[in-house]
């Protein structure tokens, strides 16, 4: 895992990729998440240990859903490596839809 992942600048970074792939496939499936930007760990501005799971909250039209994606997903995901990370996404934002 790259030394700068749990910096407040890796951390961004993380949020930013994640964001990006997440709002493609809510565009696939017709899906406006309000208020635009997910909330991560719960709304804490604290950073997150290393290791901690990242949980990711996402809200439309008064629907909530929520997932967690591991430390190493995330690695991963950023690396470009296999990762669980985008059908976790795709799930978060099934639920969206169901409810």
């Amino acid at each position: 895992m790259d030394s700068t992942f749990y910096t407040q600048h890796g951390i961004l970074n993380t949020q930013v990729r994640v964001f990006k792939r997440l709002t493609t496939i809510a565009n696939q499936k017709g899906i406006r998440l309000d208020p635009g930007w997910p909330t991560w760990f719960d709304g804490s501005w604290s950073l997150p240990k290393p290791g901690d799971t990242w949980k990711l909250t996402l809200s439309s039209r008064g629907v909530t859903s929520s997932t967690t994606l591991t430390a190493e997903e995330l690695a991963a995901f950023i690396a470009g490596r296999l990762s669980e990370v985008p059908a976790k996404l795709d799930r978060a934002l099934n639920a969206l839809k169901a409810k």
